[in-house]
């Protein structure tokens, strides 16, 4: 069984739907939030062969990579853990997906070798249809739309803190504030 010495939060929305903005709202809350692709890809690799990675005890949050295909096995290892699924309208999303893969295209740093709308429109959807089915009748994981506009009012009572005076960090966007 696990004996958890901090509160775990793992973000399961893929890129493009506020991760970055989330990243700094965790660290503001107090806790050790890790948003790092190679290392979060690296604990879902781990998470996927039945292996905990020694990550996991030097952060309490986690987010990006393929962090967010794994949580079923961290909801079994972690169940007082948090889970946040970060949404966003999916036309918006799948634009922002384009213009980031041409923004990496053209600065010679392509992780994505296409753009498939149509395959990208597919992965939302079963994401979330997923997720959805697994935390059913739970009340471990919240839906946050980060790019919407949603911040402090909707994670500080999920994760039992309180709202903070400063304003909800909006990076990648073209928002600055919010709530």
């Amino acid at each position: 069984t696990e004996t958890e010495k901090a509160m775990k939060i793992f973000a399961m929305g893929r890129n493009k739907m506020g991760t970055t903005s989330l990243h700094p709202a965790r660290e503001t809350l107090g806790f050790r939030s890790l948003h790092d692709w190679r290392r979060c890809s690296e604990i879902a690799e781990f998470a996927f062969e039945g292996r905990r990675h020694p990550l996991l005890d030097e952060y309490d949050a986690f987010l990006d990579g393929k962090l967010h295909q794994a949580y079923r096995p961290l909801a079994q290892w972690y169940p007082k853990a948090a889970f946040i699924l970060t949404k966003r309208d999916k036309k918006a999303w799948i634009m922002s997906r384009i213009n980031h893969v041409l923004f990496n295209r053209a600065s010679g740093e392509s992780t994505w070798r296409e753009i498939s709308t149509r395959y990208w429109s597919k992965q939302w959807d079963e994401h979330y249809r997923q997720v959805d089915e697994f935390f059913y009748g739970t009340d471990r994981c919240l839906r946050i739309d980060v790019c919407g506009g949603e911040g402090w009012k909707r994670l500080c009572p999920f994760l039992e803190k309180a709202v903070p005076s400063k304003p909800f960090p909006m990076a990648n966007g073209t928002r600055e504030k919010f709530e």
